[in-house]
This record gives structure tokens, C-alpha cells and sequence, in this order.
């Protein structure tokens, strides 16, 4: 059964999280999203109200910490419900190593709608409101160096099936030299392969360069398959743009590759907005995106709204 290790680990970290210093965060999540596919049609193509509870503990020293954190969603277009278990992790800190195991968020990217390409990516596009992480199930060893001012390495061994049978290998530097620029670098090898089917290794490049105060330019290149370089590169770049405070986030975000599917466009582009009052955060992002928004073509523009309440 796929994530049979990571669904048992829910129980057992449920276990150890039901104590007096357990802290639980919880928010209510609303949008409604209209599709760019069909212009002539006024209403909203998708809604959702959504809750998620996260259960965390840490010790006093933070040498432990551990994570129980589920979602339940509802759809209205659709008519449908679903719970998911969307991050279940330990994590055990050893002076300079982290060791965790379970279901995490990993952040390798500087964008917040498109990118993520370590992992892969559908032929309409990575874009998703509001996502700077990939959801991942194995073991994760951190380690900071040194040596290297501001420098992680992390390691990670990501099974696709319980057996074990469809293994990766993931291996991350991200490094700070110094303040206005981080890069990030990351390779995702498949070790293990079922009945010596063909494996796909992966490589990603980023960066993030903060010229002033809310002013940041930052790029991502990723190649979904390094056995076809052409046809399997991805490239996400864009700004942050100063609002004077108006907003808490104002970016402009690109994904480009070649011949996307079905003579989609090849360049999809996003405003992301983001503001936050108190507990409430709100989020507009409107662009032509195949990904999110159905955008056919670049000119064809969607838009999708969020408000999330946190309590």
C-alpha cells in the first residue's frame, strides 16, 4: 500500500504529540477560482472551504520536535469531501545533523506560484497558488556545515511504495554566502527502479537576488528528465515588486517550456498578491496559467481568490 510507512507513523506520532505542551494551530481556508478557458462564461469555475489542524511538540532544548498535520476539504463545483493526511514527521536534532522521518513540506524554491521541479511536473505547468513546497514521505538527514557560512546539505531517501521497490535519492545544497543572494542546488535520483523500468533523474538550479528592501529578482532551472534534456526543461523566474507596504506580497512570476502540451502556450505568467489583517491572510492571483487557471493561450487570463482565517 503506498505510504504505508508514513500512515503508520501518524499513529505513533499521534501518540507522542497527546501531552500538556502539545500546541495545535488550526485555519479555515475560502476560494473560488474562475477559469481562463471560457470567456463567454461569468460564473465561478471552482470554490472550496478548507480546515487544517496542525498538532506540534518540541522539546525544551529542541533537540525533538514532531508534527501531525491533516486537511479536510470540500469542493462545490464538484459536490465531493476528502481528508487528507498532508504531513506526519519527527525530527531529532544532533548538534549539526537533523534527522527526520515521515511526511514533510520541503522549501527548496524561491517562487511562490510556479517552480518545484525537483519532483517533476505535469505537462500543463507546476503553477499552484500559494505553494513554495513539495510533499514528501521517507528519511531526511540536514546537515549544516561549518565550514560553509550558511550552508545546508540535506539527503534524503524518498520511496514511491511501501516496498520499496521505486527509490530516490535526494540531495540538496542551499547555501547563503552572503545576505542579497541564496542558491539553491539539488539533484533527485531514482536508485531503484520496479522490474528495471526506466529511471528519471532530475536537477535543479536556483537562485534569489534581493537588490533592496521588498525589490528581489529570482530564477529557478530545473530538468524533469536527464535523459532528454530538450524536451524536459523548465524555467521559473519573476520579481518581488515594492508595494510600499500596501501589500505583504506583490510578485510577478513566469514558467517557460518548450512545446508544452497540447500547443498549450509555452510562457504562462502570474500576479500573486498576498496581505495579511491581524489573523486573516488574503491572496489574489490572476494571470494565464494551464496549470491552475486553463489559460489556452497567454492572453487568456484567470484568476483564482483565497482568505484564510488562522486561529
Amino acid at each position: 500500500m503506498k505510504h504505508l510507512t508514513t500512515f503508520c507513523l501518524f499513529f505513533i506520532l499521534y501518540g507522542l504529540l497527546y501531552s500538556s505542551d502539545l500546541q495545535i494551530k488550526n485555519s479555515v481556508t475560502v476560494e473560488i477560482r474562475k477559469n481562463a478557458t471560457d470567456s463567454t462564461r461569468t460564473n465561478i469555475d471552482n470554490a472550496f472551504i478548507r480546515g487544517e489542524t496542525r498538532f506540534f511538540k518540541e522539546n525544551n532544548n529542541n533537540t525533538f520536535s514532531a508534527m501531525v498535520h491533516l486537511r479536510f476539504q470540500t469542493n462545490f463545483e464538484m459536490d465531493t469531501a476528502a481528508v487528507w493526511l498532508r504531513q506526519a514527521f519527527f525530527n531529532v536534532k544532533l548538534q549539526s545533523v537533523n534527522l527526520s522521518a515521515g511526511r514533510w513540506y520541503e522549501k527548496y524554491t524561491p517562487g511562490v506560484y510556479f517552480g518545484r521541479y525537483l519532483f517533476g511536473a505535469d505537462r500543463y505547468g507546476n503553477g499552484s497558488i500559494s505553494t513554495d513546497y513539495t510533499v514528501l514521505d521517507g528519511l531526511r538527514m540536514k546537515l549544516s556545515l561549518p565550514f560553509l557560512s550558511n550552508t545546508n546539505f540535506s539527503l534524503a531517501l524518498l520511496p514511491q511504495e511501501s516496498n520499496f521497490e521505486n527509490l530516490y535519492a535526494m540531495f540538496l545544497i542551499s547555501a547563503n554566502f552572503f545576505d542579497p543572494l541564496e542558491i539553491n542546488t539539488g539533484i533527485n535520483l531514482k536508485a531503484l527502479s520496479e522490474n528495471g523500468t526506466e529511471r528519471d533523474h532530475r536537477l535543479i538550479i536556483s537562485g534569489a537576488y534581493q537588490i533592496i528592501s521588498d525589490l528581489e529578482i529570482f530564477l529557478e532551472y530545473g530538468i524533469t528528465s536527464l535523459t532528454d534534456i530538450r524536451d524536459n526543461s523548465w524555467i521559473m523566474f519573476g520579481t518581488e515588486i515594492p508595494s510600499g507596504k500596501i501589500f505583504d506580497q506583490l510578485r510577478l512570476e513566469f514558467e517557460y517550456t518548450k512545446d508544452r502540451l497540447n500547443d498549450l502556450s509555452d510562457l504562462a505568467w502570474i500576479i500573486a498578491i498576498q496581505k495579511e489583517w491581524q489573523n486573516l491572510t488574503f491572496y489574489l492571483n490572476t494571470g494565464s496559467d494551464p496549470a491552475y487557471l486553463r489559460s489556452g493561450d497567454i492572453d487568456k487570463i484567470g484568476f483564482a481568490f483565497r482568505m484564510s482565517l488562522s486561529f
